[in-house]
């Protein structure tokens, strides 16, 4: 499924956002980073073993909701900081938004 372990996790009760961030490569043969963020919600089946589901109760749904939000909270930071680093690497100024 997915080639390395979650980047990070948010779990919120019975839901959890993944971050996954996987090294591609494209048809030219350079080398990319993929990101996705997954979804799922742990119950426990008639026998009491837990699963996992990408189906969600409307009582999950404010939960689902924080954990979209901190899953791009994250993924907006990094790619912040990121764009900083390599504009400093490069000498390149950058401009914040106030």
């Amino acid at each position: 499924m997915n080639e390395s372990p979650p980047e990070k996790e948010f779990k919120i009760g019975p839901v959890r956002a993944v971050v996954w961030s996987n090294q591609r490569t494209a048809n030219d043969g350079r080398t990319f980073n993929s990101t996705k963020v997954s979804f799922e919600r742990t119950y426990r089946d008639s026998n009491g073993s837990f699963k996992t589901t990408s189906s969600f109760d409307m009582n999950d749904l404010p939960k689902l909701i924080i954990a979209i939000k901190r899953a791009y909270e994250y993924l907006a930071l990094r790619n912040s900081q990121n764009n900083e680093n390599n504009n400093i690497a490069n000498n390149q100024p950058f401009n914040r938004i106030p």
